[in-house]
Formats: C-alpha cells, structure tokens, sequence
C-alpha cells in the first residue's frame, strides 16, 4: 500500500471506530501498529474494557 492510501485508509477507518464509540486516543481502548505476541503486526488492536486485544 502507498503512503497516499495508508494515509486515507487510517482517516477512513478512524473515522468508522469513531462512529461506533471508541476512543481512538485512549490507548487503552485503541493501539496502533501493534505487535502480537507471535511477532506479526496489526494495524488496528481494539480492547476491551480491562485494556486486553
């Protein structure tokens, strides 16, 4: 993906998160380019209400 369309893709879908109540400062709701346990990386973790993906 280019930079362009990462960039779009984010506002896209922090956007629709946002929409649907998460707190997309909080990191404790919302963590960005996380990396699990098994090393691979996501985007997007959302958690639940004890902090956990």
């Amino acid at each position: 993906m280019t930079p362009g369309n990462e960039a779009f893709s984010r506002v896209v879908i922090d956007a629709q998160l946002a929409d649907q109540g998460w707190h997309m400062q909080d990191p404790n709701s919302v963590r960005y380019e996380y990396v699990l346990p098994d090393g691979t990386r996501a985007d997007y973790v959302l958690c639940d209400r004890r902090s956990e993906g």
